[in-house]
Formats: structure tokens, sequence, C-alpha cells
């Protein structure tokens, strides 16, 4: 094992014609570009090892990541470096020069992309074959449990139950589709579910109440004069949200939230 301490590239050969270039994070920010302005002191083939954030393709980083060791893709070609393997990112990333492996252990709910240890065979030229191994041992789940026509925050449970029965680990479930106005949706009730699970987390994604609204702004009554003021409104969206959060507050009901 050999541990890099110096805050700047620095050499350790792997073998003949084969040398390892490694740089410490030493501060938790403004750590300093690794690559732009260096060049290898030696010949043959250069690889590198970093915390270092590429900035070229910001599409795929994450929000709110600090660029620590700043630097773009271009700097490792310039730098003579075939390949450099990276740490920061937690999204994993296979470039033509650089590789961000991605957390090995599930961090949050909704990751994406294939993470864990990446062995790479490095041919005489300096390219890179890359292939990735999980090394997980925490399960992460995200499910979706879309609803049609629950009446019944029983229906709901068991809707959610059958998902949840083959499952281990830690679970977040998000509840879809169109729901009857009788339902009262307490999810408080629903995280008795899943025993067997470390962790459940439930929410409400895209849900609809399936009110007939176009029946309701036709009745002779208070609902019906309160759907029909809602007629102002411009934004559709809000108008809808209004509306919903008013049929259930003039139905003496608790679940006022709309999705």
């Amino acid at each position: 094992m050999h541990v890099f301490t110096e805050a700047r590239l620095q050499p350790v050969t792997l073998r003949d014609g084969l040398t390892l270039w490694g740089a410490a994070h030493r501060a938790p920010a403004n750590t300093p570009n690794f690559f732009a302005g260096f060049h290898p002191d030696r010949g043959g083939v250069h690889i590198a090892l970093a915390h270092a954030s590429e900035r070229t393709t910001l599409p795929w980083q994450e929000a709110g990541k600090q660029p620590h060791a700043p630097f773009e893709a271009a700097d490792l070609e310039a730098a003579g470096l075939s390949h450099a393997f990276l740490g920061h990112y937690h999204v994993p990333r296979d470039a033509k020069r650089h590789t961000y492996p991605g957390n090995p252990d599930p961090l949050e709910f909704g990751e994406l992309g294939e993470r864990g240890a990446v062995l790479a065979s490095l041919a005489a030229d300096g390219t890179v074959q890359r292939e990735r191994r999980s090394v997980a041992v925490s399960e992460v789940h995200d499910l979706t449990v879309t609803l049609r026509g629950a009446a019944h925050v029983e229906e709901v449970a068991d809707a959610v139950a059958a998902q949840l029965s083959r499952l281990a680990g830690f679970v977040r479930v998000t509840l879809m589709g169109e729901v009857a106005p009788s339902l009262e949706l307490d999810l408080g009730e629903l995280r008795r579910l899943g025993g067997q699970l470390e962790g459940l987390v439930l929410r409400i994604g895209e849900l609809s109440t399936a009110y007939d609204l176009r029946e309701i702004e036709r009745e002779a009554s208070v609902r019906g004069h309160f759907a029909r003021s809602t007629a102002g409104i411009e934004d559709v969206e809000l108008r809808r949200r209004v509306l919903l959060t008013g049929l259930r507050a003039l139905e003496g009901r608790r679940d006022l939230e709309v999705a």
C-alpha cells in the first residue's frame, strides 16, 4: 500500500514503463487543479489517482457538489496522462481518459448508474478496458405504486404490501395514479407495512382525485358555488389544487394536501 500525502502529483513506479501519479486531497475546499501544467519527468505510460472534479460535462454532475481540484477532460491529455481514476462525484462515469466508479454502497434513493469497484485492464498503449463489479452490502429500492381508483386505505395498503413482500433493505415508495374522492390517505398508517425492511419511506407523487368537476360545477349547492367561484384562476394547475383542497375541506376531511 502507498499513501499519497502531497497536494500535487507524486510518482509510484508500478512496473518498468508504467507510472502511477497520485495526489492527496488535504483540504475540504479550494484544492487547485492537479493536472494543469503537469508533465511527467520520465517516459512510458502514465496513469493518475486523485480526488478531483471534472467540470466539462456539467449535466451529469451532482447539484450542490463543490468543485474540488477542478479540471477539464482535455487537461489529462495535455498532461501526458493516459487515464485518471477519480473520486468526488458519486455518479459513475466512464469517459475516454477518466473514470468515476461511483459510491460502492448506496447513499440515497434515486441513484442511477452501475456503481462499485472498477477492475481496469491497461494495454501497452495506455488504453483502458473497464469492468464494474458490485460490492454493495446494502439494498436500496425505489418503487412506484400506481393506484387505480382506490377508495379505502386498505386498498392502498394491499397494493403497497404486494410490492414490498419480496424486498429487503431500504425502500422508498412513491404513490401515483388516481384515487376515489372518498379516500382519506394517511401515510402514517401505511408505515406499519414492510416489517422485514430496515427502512420504509412513503411519499405522494402525481396522485389525483377523481372528482367529476364539471358535474360539481352544475350543482345548486355550496360546493357547486365554490367550484364555480374558482373559474377566474387562470393558472390551470393552481385552480386544480384550490378546487381539490376546497372540496376536501367541505367534506370535513383532514388530508387537505394536494399532490
